[in-house]
């Protein structure tokens, strides 16, 4: 059982490697810049400079990538560019609505997919089976 716990902790690895990419690669490609999203529409050239190292975007991209896995190792997730908030602030706010809707969702779930899994292995390879399947499957 050990074993498999270890295989399973170290099959998760390779996934958060390749979401981390995925993640940081599609904020660097998104057009705009947030130098200049920061600095506002009337600042001048010297203004998105000064914003652009104090984000670190004048580094190499791998110089970048290897900063920011490891500061959201350490869980500092940033500020926003929009609010100039912190993002885990921003993420602490909502996360009791979160939790709620996600609480209510999986109870609701249980409470519609439990009696309609029954009714279906019941009624198995009858219409309403059918039914219950294609509803279960489009969620």
């Amino acid at each position: 059982m050990t074993a498999y716990i270890i295989k399973r902790v170290l099959a998760v690895i390779p996934i958060l490697i390749f979401v981390g990419v995925l993640t940081f690669s599609l904020v660097h490609i998104a057009p705009g810049d947030a130098a200049n999203i920061m600095a506002g529409d009337y600042a001048g050239p010297d203004d998105v400079k000064l914003i652009r190292t104090e984000l670190g975007l004048d580094k190499p991209v791998t110089t970048q990538f290897v900063e920011w896995v490891g500061r959201t190792a350490r869980g500092d997730l940033g500020r926003s560019i929009y609010s100039g908030k912190s993002v885990a602030e921003l993420v602490k706010s909502r996360l009791g609505p979160t939790i709620s809707l996600t609480v209510l969702g999986g109870l609701f779930a249980v409470l519609i997919g439990i009696p309609l899994g029954v009714f279906a292995a019941w009624k198995a390879g009858s219409r309403w089976d059918r039914v219950i399947q294609i509803f279960a499957a489009l969620g």
